[in-house]
Formats: C-alpha cells, structure tokens, sequence
C-alpha cells in the first residue's frame, strides 16, 4: 500500500524544501550582509532549532500542550524560561 504513494509523497516533499520561505530569506541576508561563517552558524542554529521541534512533536508534546492545568503549566513555564 505504501509503494504507490511514495512517488507522490516525494514529489510533495521536494516542492515542499525547494519553497522558499521566511527563514530562507533571513539566512539569504545574513549570509550577504553578514558572510558565510554567520550563514552557516544560522542554518546550524534553524536545523537545531527544527530538530528540537520535530523531537517534541515525536514525543507528543503537543498533546501535553492541549491538556488543561497541571500538564500545560510546567510545559509552559519551561517554554517561558527557554525564551
């Protein structure tokens, strides 16, 4: 069942990296305006940051988040103090 809609699913992944976005426009800046040094420590720093957040969804954080009182508030506070 899988087998059929691989193709399709790569092909939707593909579009979906190639898109330019918000962040590709920031590192396009930066790494003008700043060198390749800085260009590189920022996309380091946005896949790190992406990997945090692909782990958290993993980990079913998200569903923590929904969760009303005694759940949210410890997710929320850390987030507070991460920020």
């Amino acid at each position: 069942m899988i087998a059929p809609m691989l193709p399709s699913f790569l092909l939707v992944v593909l579009l979906v990296e190639l898109t330019p976005g918000p962040n590709m426009g920031w590192l396009a800046l930066l790494s003008a305006s700043e060198g390749r040094r800085a260009g590189f420590a920022a996309t380091a720093g946005l896949g790190l940051g992406l990997a945090v957040v692909a782990a958290a969804a993993a980990l079913g954080l998200a569903r923590l988040a929904q969760a009303p009182g005694a759940h949210f508030n410890p997710l929320a506070y850390s987030g507070a103090g991460f920020l």
